[in-house]
């Protein structure tokens, strides 16, 4: 019985968005793996037949790999990626690998509530859903103040990255968030969560961070 192949993911395509932080996390992924790739930067918020072409859901990212096969939704997308790359972004001991889903999950809910709170403020004030937006701020707030315990409680040489076995996704994907709610949410979180804060810089100074920086709105 032969074993099946994994997905080669040199030289894919990625269709994605520059304010898109799903697409980040994949785009800052391929990156810290040194994965060849091209990548098409789209505007999501027009209908665009190419994405509609290769992914029924019409979202990004989604990824076409050089046998013709398509991947989309981040989380698939990184997980097939892990699964065959030589060096996966994701800690070898169970401790570590749990942690990391933990962060990874809620950067996650930080982007996803991010969005929520984005598509919302483009209603006329008068329409918006304020118990929607009280909880939104309750959620931002809630998850800040525990990864700012996370980092404080932390020894000194372990706040750098999430685990101790150096860089994993939960690292890319926090940072992501972080970078994500100040773009889109009027919040001067950096002012209470000032190890949060640092954090951020530390991964915004990656050579990954600096080449995928999504442009800031211009309304």
């Amino acid at each position: 019985m032969s074993t099946p192949t994994l997905p080669t993911f040199q030289g894919c395509t990625l269709l994605t968005s520059p304010r898109s932080p799903f697409g980040r996390r994949v785009r800052l992924a391929f990156r810290e793996m040194g994965l060849l790739h091209e990548e098409k930067l789209l505007d999501v918020l027009k209908p665009n037949p190419e994405v509609y072409a290769k992914n029924p859901l019409g979202r990004v990212p989604t990824v076409i790999l050089r046998s013709g096969e398509v991947l989309f939704e981040s989380s698939l997308i990184l997980e097939a990626l892990n699964e065959s790359h030589p060096n996966p972004l994701k800690p070898k001991a169970p401790a570590d690998r749990l942690l990391c889903y933990r962060w990874s999950a809620t950067a996650l809910g930080l982007m996803e509530k991010t969005v929520e709170y984005f598509f919302e403020s483009l209603r006329p004030e008068a329409h918006r859903d304020e118990e929607l937006l009280r909880e939104i701020r309750s959620i931002f707030e809630g998850s800040l103040s525990a990864f700012e315990q996370f980092l404080r409680t932390a020894p000194e040489h372990d706040r750098t990255t999430i685990s101790g076995e150096g860089l994993t996704q939960a690292d890319l994907d926090l940072g992501t968030a972080l970078t994500y709610l100040s773009l889109r949410y009027p919040w001067n979180w950096r002012a209470e969560f000032p190890q949060a804060a640092a954090f951020n810089d530390r991964m915004e100074s990656r050579a990954s961070f600096r080449a995928t920086v999504p442009p800031r709105p211009t309304n």
